[in-house]
């Protein structure tokens, strides 16, 4: 149970990202950090399919957060600093994921959700 508590409190401050090109997500209030969440309840991570799909919500989630629009090419550098900064945090969340993704399951575990944040 520890374990669990412990890879819950990782995903949580592992996923406060700061993203500096966010301001560009629709729908954020003025002075709000614009915020994606990328659930994975419905997926089976322990197969290379659920996997592969959770890695697409996240490529998306990626876009929404730091403004560039779906498979659209920019020169917004901010865009770009933004995905450098974001991704890798994504991915070490989506890892622990994975890697609980048994335990929590029978444990009933956190909640199956990456968030994703910017700031």
């Amino acid at each position: 149970m520890t374990m669990i508590k412990t890879i819950a409190a990782t995903l949580a401050f592992t996923l406060a990202i700061t993203a500096p090109g966010a301001s560009a997500l629709a729908g954020t209030r003025a002075g709000e950090a614009p915020s994606v969440s990328v659930s994975y309840a419905d997926l089976n991570l322990s197969s290379e399919k659920g996997r592969e799909v959770l890695d697409r919500r996240i490529e998306r989630a990626i876009e929404k957060v730091c403004g560039r629009k779906r498979g659209k090419i920019t020169l917004d550098t901010g865009i770009y600093a933004c995905e450098r900064k974001t991704r890798p945090a994504a991915y070490k969340a989506r890892d622990l994921a994975v890697a609980s993704y048994g335990e929590n399951r029978l444990a009933g575990g956190p909640d199956k959700v990456i968030r994703l944040a910017a700031q």
